[in-house]
């Protein structure tokens, strides 16, 4: 019962906040540059950061100079940043921001408290073409020119009620602002959660994204062609660990495995590190963590040949479609 009457009141917050931007009671800050919003109805992981870096490589590939806005770390850098990974860590720039800064050194990562404070930043100090928002559509104070809205479509259908009974932090309201939908994890859909998004997408383009295992290297980024141990070990702070369980055991086979799972974002420790190659000794496993955690746990990582980084692979069916969307966009601004 508690459950529910916290649901309600936040259902109630939530509406009323939206209300105030949707009547203009509230303003929001439209940017000069073209700003792709990539945002999701719910908590956890949706599948936010590879569409992103799906994003920064078509846009790269137009030879544009992308600028991409994400959060610090529990909000600890408070004004607009540019990411340096040789100056901070992952724990302080935020797993998700370090990662897309050291895979595309090329692009400008901006960090801060607010995102709309982050895109006047950017707009007034860095020379670049388009800026990509992560986590945007419950940023109303900024107003972006296309939405891409994402849907995990492999969660159960209890999942899409208000939080704290289910993960929305905003209603299916919120999808009158996207201008597309991917429906992230399609492989594993769920059919009743198939049916709901159905019923509330009305006549918006859908995209369908299919998570598969990639490549699995070592902390090193050496690869490695280990498909088999007796044991292993699943680590993981993510929204959804149930989906990097079903992409290591579709490719990696294991007589005994095992799970240990942190909050999404967590920051590790040296003991946590310890505790868990102890553990991975004892019982003679190996550890398989995610490409967001393995930035943070290489740092404190005492013996690297335990652990294994399984690389996602995604497919975004559709894409060509989904360009010629975001052409459009640029288009507007002669790009």
């Amino acid at each position: 019962m508690i459950r529910h009457g916290l649901s309600g009141i936040y259902a109630g917050i939530s509406t009323a906040f939206h209300s105030l931007y949707d009547r203009e009671i509230l303003k929001s800050y439209t940017p000069s540059k073209p700003t792709i919003v990539v945002g999701n109805l719910s908590y956890g992981g949706t599948g936010k950061t590879p569409v992103t870096k799906e994003l920064i490589r078509y846009f790269l590939s137009k030879g544009l100079k992308v600028a991409v806005i994400s959060r610090s770390y529990k909000g600890e850098i408070k004004n607009p940043t540019l990411v340096d990974v040789t100056k901070l860590d992952a724990s302080r720039w935020g797993d998700e921001a370090f990662m897309i800064a050291k895979e595309f050194p090329k692009i400008s990562v901006v960090v801060g408290a607010r995102k709309v404070d982050c895109v006047k930043w950017a707009e007034a100090n860095l020379s670049c073409d388009v800026i990509i928002v992560d986590d945007g559509l419950q940023h109303r104070a900024l107003k972006g020119h296309f939405y891409l809205v994402l849907l995990d479509i492999s969660k159960p259908i209890k999942d899409y009620r208000w939080a704290p009974l289910g993960t929305l932090r905003e209603s299916h309201l919120g999808l009158e602002r996207a201008d597309a939908l991917v429906l992230t994890k399609i492989n594993w859909a769920d059919p009743e959660t198939r049916w709901w998004i159905s019923n509330h997408r009305g006549n918006l383009l859908a995209y369908e994204l299919r998570y598969l295992p990639g490549e699995i290297v070592t902390l090193d980024g050496q690869s490695s062609e280990e498909t088999f141990s007796d044991k292993g070990v699943l680590v993981s702070g993510i929204g959804s660990p149930e989906s990097f369980k079903k992409l290591v055991t579709s490719v990696v086979k294991h007589n005994t495995l095992s799970e240990v799972t942190f909050p999404d974002h967590h920051i590790y420790n040296k003991q946590e590190i310890s505790q868990l190659e102890e553990t991975a000794k004892q019982i003679n496993a190996l550890i398989f963590t995610t490409s967001k955690d393995a930035v943070k746990i290489k740092p404190l990582a005492s013996d690297l040949s335990l652990w294994r980084e399984v690389k996602l692979q995604t497919q975004l069916q559709g894409k060509e479609k989904l360009h010629a969307q975001l052409d459009e966009v640029l288009r507007k601004f002669n790009l």
